[in-house]
């Protein structure tokens, strides 16, 4: 089960996303230092949205790219089933 929640979650979040909760790093150890407890609470982190929109600095005029991010309830939905099913197999 542990393989089916990985897969669903690269399959929505991207392999990027997958190769980062599997590799972590020495600070944070992940899946590849058998640390399981991080993996699961790592599918909650993955629920946001980024967007970019034109605003214009009324001070300038000129337009700048702001990054806009949301949470994502739909999102919030998937993570938790893929964490359930990850836990699931413990």
């Amino acid at each position: 089960r542990q393989k089916q929640a990985l897969i669903s979650f690269a399959y929505n979040a991207g392999i990027g996303a997958l190769k980062q909760m599997i590799n972590g790093n020495e600070k944070d150890p992940r899946l590849n230092q058998s640390n399981y407890r991080g993996v699961k609470t790592e599918f909650s982190k993955w629920n946001k949205v980024v967007k970019y929109q034109d605003v214009k600095d009324p001070k300038t005029g000129k337009i700048e790219k702001v990054k806009i991010v949301t949470i994502e309830p739909g999102l919030t939905k998937r993570r938790t089933a893929e964490s359930k099913l990850f836990n699931s197999s413990q």
